[in-house]
């Protein structure tokens, strides 16, 4: 079984590595950040994605809502700041983005995969 993220920037790039047009959103909130020393969380990372999974739900391939899926299964399987960020900044919105039911099929077929 694949490490859940531990970090922001390594949830980025398990995001990036799903979803390579997302590349630029950690920088974009690394240059926001006002303190060299405070980090990015995991809530602002997936507020972006939100915004940019919404905009391009008709553009992603079946393999990449596929490994999505899995990583937000796997993911809120662990409590945590992972697990809340993922359910409070993603999945309680993808009905108001409208994109739950495209991305329905893929939480089930992951749930059954890690035994839900």
């Amino acid at each position: 079984m694949k490490s859940l993220p531990k970090s922001s920037k390594e949830l980025n790039d398990a995001l990036v590595g799903i979803f390579p047009a997302f590349s630029g959103g950690f920088e974009e909130l690394a240059s926001s950040v006002t303190y060299e020393k405070e980090e990015i969380s995991f809530h602002a990372l997936m507020r972006e994605f939100t915004y940019f999974f919404g905009k391009g739900i008709d553009s992603f391939s079946e393999k990449q809502l596929e490994e999505l899926g899995d990583l937000l299964v796997r993911a809120t399987r662990s409590k945590g700041p992972l697990e809340n960020a993922i359910d409070t900044c993603f999945l309680e919105h993808a009905k108001k983005i409208k994109v739950n039911r495209k991305l329905a099929r893929w939480l089930s077929k992951a749930r059954a995969k890690h035994g839900a």
